[in-house]
């Protein structure tokens, strides 16, 4: 049941909203013909739909609530918003409730909305305005209907049980998360996501119509992909792909500016790989049977255990390349190509049995620090 009263409404406020303080409150009795014509300019003003609010008019006595800060009615056990929510100016939370509905919440929210851990099947009476992030994830949505189109910030609609992004906000500024879901596809959403965008553990075959230009992280990792066509090609952090059953590289960027995770794949050679990773390399549990192919340049650790077919890779073609490494070359160079790889550990292990005996406890500390191998875990 809505309240009604102003005192009601104060004490219900009081009660469950972590952030209470009652000169934070603006109360608007729409029963009053002069505010419902200011109410009536408000809506307007914000270009909001009057559907909703009809209603509320009809009730006779009814508020509606502005709020000059921040909202908390996270954690109460609440089935319901017994409060009418028009704007409020901060953040608002309902999220770790038993709210099967958003009724009763804010229709202008200058923060961040969170209605994560509920729930909810639907959307409806979400915020039509939010200036920061939109958190829905963690409850049972179907379908993203009634969603705003326009997020500030970060939009999060994981751990649902979504089969579309139908629907989803059409501008984020920020972060993307759709993973945890049933998506069969990426349809309906994004060409270009300002921050991360992770659409990991769905049932995805295909990349087909997933964004091209990623402003931090890219994660399709645990679907069902056999292949990396239309993955994007412009990512500003790391790529995840492992867990799939990608039989090759084909369609891989060409640079990497973070690191890349391609394990527990069905891979056989690194052809097509990218030519440039700017941090750790991780390709183990697959089926490599050569190095061949490995990027040029590998500002990172390199990690290729659990290829079974790799230990008997043939290392005696490679080795001309090791006799023109200067101990400069190896100690210090970060970028490794395949060839220097191959040999790094053995020759880490050589060159330290040579040094170490003239050098102080304090130099063979530093000294030992420099020329531990940073290569893979074969």
């Amino acid at each position: 049941m809505i309240l009604k009263t102003k005192n009601e409404i104060l004490n219900w406020l009081k009660q469950y909203d972590d952030n209470f303080q009652e000169n934070n409150y603006e109360l608007i009795d729409l029963h009053d013909d002069m505010n419902q014509v200011l109410f009536n300019e408000m809506m307007k003003r914000d270009k909001l739909s009057f559907d909703y609010f009809e209603q509320l008019k009809i009730d006779g006595h009814q508020y509606i609530l502005n709020v000059l800060k921040s909202v908390d009615i996270s954690k109460h056990e609440l089935k319901i918003i017994p409060i009418q929510f028009y704007h409020v100016e901060n953040n608002f939370s309902c999220s770790d409730n038993q709210l099967t509905s958003l009724k009763g919440c804010p229709q202008i929210v200058g923060g961040h909305f969170v209605c994560y851990k509920n729930q909810l099947t639907s959307l409806e009476h979400c915020p039509q305005s939010i200036g920061g992030s939109f958190h829905c994830s963690h409850n049972q949505l179907t379908s993203l209907k009634y969603a705003h189109q326009s997020i500030g910030a970060t939009f999060s609609c994981e751990h649902n049980q979504l089969n579309s992004l139908k629907y989803c906000p059409q501008s984020i500024g920020g972060d993307f998360y759709c993973a945890h879901n049933q998506l069969t596809s990426l349809k309906y959403g994004h060409q270009s996501i300002v921050g991360y965008f992770s659409c990991s553990y769905n049932q995805l075959t295909s990349l087909k119509y997933g964004p091209q230009m990623i402003g931090e992280s890219f994660s399709c990792d645990h679907n069902q992909l056999t292949s990396l066509k239309d993955c994007p090609q412009s990512i500003s952090g790391d790529f995840y792909c492992n867990n799939n059953q990608l039989t090759s590289l084909k369609y891989c960027p060409k640079i990497i500016k973070g690191g890349f995770s391609c394990e527990f794949n069905q891979l056989t050679s690194l052809e097509y790989s990218p030519q440039a990773i700017n941090c750790n390399f991780y390709c183990y549990d697959n089926q490599l049977t050569s190095l061949d192919y490995l990027p040029e340049i590998i500002n990172g650790d390199i990690y290729l255990a659990n290829n079974q077919k790799l230990l008997k890779y043939k290392r005696e073609s490679h080795e001309q390349h090791i006799q023109n490494m200067t101990d400069d070359d190896f100690y210090h160079q970060r970028a490794f190509s395949f060839w220097k790889l191959l040999y790094l550990k053995e020759k880490i292990e050589k060159a330290n049995k040579n040094i170490m005996d003239d050098l102080s406890l304090d130099e063979k500390k530093e000294k030992n620090h420099l020329v531990q191998p940073r290569v893979m875990k074969l």
